[in-house]
């Protein structure tokens, strides 16, 4: 499977708005809470807001964050 047709996978799974605590759920297996939380606080993580004391991210904002890190793979 391409990145491209992995990302448009993961696009029509993902809710147009979501909690981090839905990452599991909506991804299982790529990341946990606790680790986009720790890349938050390090100015790693997907861009993302507070919604009373949730954090949440848009899909748009996801996307953009997993195909750099993606990319930042393959020229690893």
């Amino acid at each position: 499977m391409s990145r491209e047709e992995l990302l448009r996978e993961i696009e029509q799974v993902l809710p147009p708005i979501f909690a981090e605590q839905a990452i599991p759920d909506l991804l299982p297996g790529w990341y946990s809470n606790r680790h986009l939380s720790n890349l938050r606080s390090k100015g790693l993580g997907p861009k993302s807001f507070k919604l009373g004391r949730r954090t949440m991210y848009r899909r748009s904002d996801f996307l953009d964050w997993l195909k750099d890190r993606l990319e930042a793979e393959d020229e690893e």
